[in-house]
């Protein structure tokens, strides 16, 4: 049993190698061969693209919000969706009233309505003051 995780470990340290070398020199031949013609910049050596290959995938894929431990093909956003109308439909109409104002003033329009709610407001007459 050991042995088989042993070569299992080893063939991914050749395969990972030989994926990095594959990137390394897609980015440096990319690079040298356009780069340099259409824009005027430097020719980069082998290391440098893989700097520039560590340094893209450090600011694209490290702060991501679908990360390891963000989003999860949709069960957590359900699950907040769902708490979220748990907590709305506990609230009493005032001070539901006076959470959609405050969300208005912070994030914009607060669309969120129950289909029967909206159909409510919309019916009603705004009080003359």
């Amino acid at each position: 049993m050991r042995k088989i995780w042993l070569v299992r470990a080893a063939r991914f340290m050749v395969f990972a190698a030989l994926g990095i070398l594959l990137f390394g020199f897609l980015i440096t031949s990319l690079w040298n061969n356009l780069v340099p013609q259409l824009f005027g910049g430097p020719a980069i050596s082998f290391w440098q693209a893989l700097g520039l290959f560590a340094l893209v995938r450090l600011v694209m894929f490290a702060v991501r919000p679908w990360g390891r431990w963000g989003y999860r093909g949709g069960r957590q956003s359900a699950w907040l969706r769902q708490r979220f109308e748990e907590k709305i439909s506990r609230m009493t109409p005032e001070e539901r009233e006076r959470f959609r104002s405050q969300y208005s003033n912070r994030c914009g329009s607060f669309r969120y309505r129950k289909p029967q709610e909206e159909s409510r407001i919309r019916t009603e007459e705004p009080a003359n003051v």
